[in-house]
């Protein structure tokens, strides 16, 4: 008797497979899709469409971001509030425009909805452009009671008449299970960052306790760091002990005191540091930090360029305060410049004990000079790259 084709099987015509088939095939497709994030999602709603069984392997892809704005916020509550929603199974980033939410009636029935509604989005995030519209100081004060299940936030980058310094320590310490934060520091088109550049304002906020499960900061300033400093020195000055794990900088201006103060209040917890941050930062922090006290310290990745022998020096002194770190399992260094005896010194000596990998990021014409340190230093792994 001839096998029945695939067409044949009342199963397999209507589109129905084992679950782990089904699963498997989705997470392919998620894995394979080249051409950016829009054709990822069309391919994804299109496979939903074929049953209902596709659609729930789907689900999840299909509504990783979502974003927010005045055109769709009635909307998305309405989807919310129907009995039939099954959101409640996917993980959601949501992007709020800036360009728009001055209306507040999606939010007005959104607060009628059970605290639990909109638990499953877990990143929000206020997406910057150029025609930038203040969101309304109705909204922030509202949001953490809508999206209380929030534990990735980027929050507005601008003070304005609507958004007050005061507004926005409030709206970040409103969100009870939040656990990273994300700074950018950008300056609204043709307005001058200088006329915006003193924190002091945030200082005053320590009435608002930061949130008690945050861990993580991801702290980038570029022309105003107006908005990203004052977040730091609320956090930095804030009466309850720091149990930050790890903080990630991008910082490549002028001298940043929050930066070096929140540094400070989290030696003693912090697990992981990056930092990319410029020559006359990195001489602050070398001078005013006690690199030697961050004891549960386990990755440090340093990306610097030193231009000049006090910036060597400056690198010299932070490498030489972590040798004896008990924790320092992974150092990374990028752009260390072409002096690799000042380097040899301090690998050289009778420490880094529990290092188990350095890696050292250069530029190609200074491999040989540089590959040499790590030679029978005991090292567990050591990588050179050139990427210029």
């Amino acid at each position: 008797m001839a096998a029945a084709s695939p067409t044949s099987c009342p199963l397999y015509a209507s589109g129905v497979f084992p679950p782990d088939v089904t699963l498997a095939v989705v997470e392919l497709l998620n894995h394979s899709i080249t051409g950016g994030a829009t054709l990822q999602y069309t391919q994804m709603y299109s496979l939903g469409l074929v049953s209902r069984f596709w659609l729930a392997a789907t689900r999840p892809y299909c509504f990783q971001v979502m974003e927010l704005s005045d055109d769709n916020a009635v909307s998305f509550v309405d989807l919310v509030a129907s009995p039939h929603c099954t959101l409640s199974y996917c993980s959601t980033t949501l992007f709020i425009r800036d360009t728009g939410l001055k209306s507040t009636d999606w939010l007005t029935e959104a607060l009628t909805l059970p605290n639990t509604a909109f638990s499953f989005v877990k990143e929000l995030s206020f997406a910057v452009s150029g025609d930038w519209a203040p969101v309304s100081s109705t909204v922030m004060e509202n949001l953490p009671l809508v999206f209380s299940g929030v534990v990735d936030l980027v929050p507005p980058t601008s003070i304005n008449d609507e958004v007050t310094p005061e507004n926005l320590v409030s709206f970040v310490s409103s969100f009870p299970a939040l656990q990273r934060l994300q700074l950018y520091s950008y300056y609204q088109y043709g307005s001058d960052p200088s006329s915006v550049s003193d924190p002091a304002p945030f200082r005053h906020a320590r009435n608002y306790q930061p949130p008690p499960y945050l861990r993580d900061i991801y702290y980038s300033s570029s022309s105003d760091p107006f908005v990203g400093e004052g977040i730091l020195s609320w956090l930095s000055s804030s009466a309850q002990p720091s149990l930050l794990e790890s903080f990630y900088v991008y910082s490549y201006g002028a001298r940043c005191l929050p930066l070096e103060n929140t540094l400070r209040v989290s030696a003693g917890s912090l697990l992981r540091v990056t930092m990319a941050v410029s020559q006359v930062i990195l001489q602050a922090l070398s001078s005013h930090v006690d690199w030697a006290a961050f004891a549960e310290l386990q990755y440090l990745d340093l990306h610097f360029s030193p231009a000049t022998p006090d910036d060597m020096q400056a690198l010299i002194r932070i490498l030489t305060s972590l040798r004896d770190l008990p924790h320092l399992h992974w150092l990374s260094l990028q752009d260390v410049g072409s002096d690799p005896a000042r380097l040899d010194a301090v690998f050289n000596e009778p420490s880094f004990s529990v290092l188990e990998e350095l890696t050292i990021i250069t530029k190609p014409k200074d491999h040989e000079s540089i590959l040499p340190i790590c030679r029978g230093r005991g090292f567990l792994s050591f990588r050179s790259t050139g990427y210029y």
